[in-house]
């Protein structure tokens, strides 16, 4: 377990490295993660959207118009 660690230190640091002395890994390393981070964007707004849908579907009719006028 303990040499594990160590390696696992070890590639990270060599890879922080690369990435620090390398402009076009440094570039393909932002683009990936901007990447990411817009994917996840997308999924906790999808995801929120749903519970809201869920959520106007379990109130009374009378109410989701109330709440309707209420955003407006």
């Amino acid at each position: 377990m303990e040499k594990f660690t160590i390696g696992l230190a070890v590639g990270a640091l060599l890879g922080m490295a690369i990435i620090a002395n390398s402009q076009k890994t440094r570039k393909l390393f932002i683009k990936s993660q901007d990447e990411i981070k817009s994917k996840i964007d997308d999924a906790i707004d999808e995801k929120i959207e749903m519970l809201e849908d869920d959520e106007d579907d379990e109130r009374p009719k009378s109410r989701r118009i109330r709440t309707v006028r209420a955003r407006k």
